[in-house]
């Protein structure tokens, strides 16, 4: 019987790699799909980090702004730098601030000062050595401030020759200013030098170059004014003593010759701006007279003597200082010093102004050591990866207005010029009810001064916003912006290449509730003329009435660490003030 053959059935070479193929094709899209999804889960897991930290910024400054006092002083200063300011001859440029952006591009670095009201404890470090035998230190008015930080990471030890202080100097050996946006001299290897001289002379140095725009810090130091009687003891700072417990200190400002140093000397105190302290001795009394108000207790003022708030040209002079005494200048450049610095100079209208930029307050990701003073450092960070910090402010229409019991708008004596009178109209606001934003301009064409289009937020000057001298709110302008074409001040000195650096401050001084002031003479109190007749009662506007803003519109831009997010993301955030200041 014939043998059957069977057919064995099999898969052909070809058929083979075409099944591989599909296989390799499936694979590759399935790879892909999860690609996308992964990614898509971490741009969300970005995204949703980045919302919280805006969330949790915006909260913190609607909570404080809310607590804002009429006391003391409130200043807002803009600062725009140039994204290839590194750019030089001088120190090649290895990468922009932020390569995300055009080499002619802005980035903001703006600062907001105030005082707020409400008890508050220090948040830094309680140890057994502190303020009131060992309490916690808590004040019902506390000195905020919002901006940027610089970042020092490497250790920086204590300086033998100042036990109570441990941070950098203000400015490096090759005269460069210690700010977020600095970068050492590849020539001069690192530069920043310590507070003090090690025993046998030599100079300690530390690596000052400052991360990339993206990895900015954006600080909140709140500083309070819990009054200890002056007594170093109760600081628990003993002379020539390293002290690692004590968190207070005696001034906002660095003291050279008591508190009444020369306004050409003032600036921040070095412990407040090293991110340890977090509570100072003064009082607003002290705070008064050390800005403005010099009450002769150095025996050399009697009777008291008293700084103008500003200076205008042709209407408001500085007096002559007392004998024996140092020239103290206007009570608004005394803020602005003890608030921002010294440092930079800038070449405005034909005169060197400081604009200081010597203030920016040290904060850390990461402790440099685990003593307790460095993990103080840490706190003051609230977002540690901002590339853009912008505040611009604005007025109601109406604010600064003064009314008669029948609702007529008071007139009171021209403060220019003496003559006549003028209508206390305050801030009017345009036709169109839409009130402008104050802060740094777009464009000064007469300084050169252009931000690039796409980044143009549409903010004035005060003085730009009205008619000076006439109506409005230009009648306080010099008190708050200083004395005309002094609003922007581009920056060519202190190490800092010209036209890279811009800046714009307003300053609300001590005085925001009292728009005018009462004489009843027969003198002019404006001209001096003396005026026959029964004694005239004068209504005076007052040139140091600077009244609080009504709301600030804040805008950041926000980048997660792993740059998931192209660019970041750009918050912005308007916030009302408290109507404290209505005349």
């Amino acid at each position: 019987m014939p043998q059957r053959s069977e057919h064995i059935k099999a898969f052909t070479l070809t058929e083979l790699l075409l099944a591989v193929i599909v296989l390799l094709v499936i694979i590759a899209a399935t790879a892909r799909i999860f690609g996308i999804a992964q990614r898509v889960s971490s741009v969300g897991e970005a995204n949703a980090s980045i919302l919280q930290d805006a969330g949790a910024i915006e909260r913190r400054l609607r909570d404080d702004l809310a607590r804002m006092s009429d006391k003391g002083y409130m200043a807002i200063r803009n600062v725009a730098v140039q994204n290839d300011i590194n750019d030089s001859v001088g120190t090649p440029q290895l990468e922009l601030l932020n390569p995300d952006l055009p080499a002619d591009a802005f980035l903001r670095l703006d600062q907001l000062v105030f005082f707020a009201e409400g008890t508050q404890d220090t948040v830094d470090f309680v140890g057994t050595v502190n303020l009131f035998g060992g309490s916690v230190p808590s004040s019902a008015l506390s000195r905020i401030t919002y901006g940027h930080a610089v970042q020092v990471p490497d250790r920086v030890e204590q300086a033998l020759a100042a036990p109570t202080s441990f941070d950098p100097d203000y400015f490096m050996l090759d005269s460069k200013v210690l700010t977020p946006w600095v970068t050492d001299a590849v020539n001069d290897g690192p530069s920043l030098r310590l507070t003090a001289t090690t025993a046998g002379g030599g100079t300690r140095t530390v690596n000052g170059t400052q991360p990339g725009a993206r990895d900015w810090i954006l600080s909140r130091r709140a500083v309070l004014l819990a009054d200890d009687g002056g007594d170093t003891a109760f600081h628990a700072i003993q002379p020539n003593t390293p002290q690692l417990d004590a968190n207070s200190t005696t001034s906002l400002f660095q003291e050279a010759a008591g508190f009444f140093t020369a306004a050409a000397a003032l600036q921040p105190a070095r412990a407040i701006l090293s991110g340890r302290y977090d509570v100072t001795a003064m009082q607003l009394n002290d705070l008064e007279r050390v800005l403005g108000r010099f009450d002769g207790t150095n025996g050399q003022l009697d009777p008291p003597f008293y700084s103008p708030w500003t200076v205008v040209p042709g209407v408001v002079d500085l007096p002559t200082s007392p004998p024996g005494a140092v020239a103290f200048g206007a009570a608004r450049q005394r803020v602005i010093n003890g608030t921002f610095g010294l440092g930079a100079s800038a070449n405005q209208a034909g005169a060197a102004v400081q604009i200081g930029l010597n203030s920016w307050p040290r904060a850390e990701r990461q402790p440099p050591t685990f003593e307790k003073t460095d993990q103080m450092l840490t706190s003051g960070m609230i977002a540690g990866h901002c590339s853009n910090f912008i505040v611009e402010w604005c007025w109601k229409d109406g604010v600064g207005r003064v009314m008669e019991d029948d609702r007529r708008v008071k007139l009171a004596l021209d403060p220019i010029t003496g003559n006549g009178t003028i209508p206390l109209l305050g801030f009017l606001a345009p036709t169109n009810g839409v009130a402008p934003w104050i802060g740094l301009p777009d464009e000064v064409p007469t300084l050169g001064f252009s931000v690039p289009f796409s980044q143009r937020r549409g903010a004035r000057t005060l003085q730009q916003v009205g008619q000076v001298g006439v109506l409005g709110a230009p009648l306080y302008a010099p008190s708050i912006e200083g004395p005309a074409g002094a609003q922007v001040l581009p920056v060519v000195g202190g190490g800092i290449p010209a036209q890279r650096v811009w800046c714009y401050t307003s300053v609300f001084g001590f005085n925001a509730t009292e728009p005018t002031y009462r004489v009843r003479s027969n003198q002019n109190p404006v001209t001096g003329a003396v005026v026959t007749g029964q004694p005239t009662e004068w209504i005076v506007p007052r040139l140091d009435y600077t009244p609080r803003p009504s709301a600030v519109r804040i805008t950041m831009t926000l980048h997660d660490p792993d740059r998931r997010i192209d660019g970041g993301r750009e918050f912005t955030f308007v916030i009302d003030l408290p109507e404290r200041s209505k005349p």
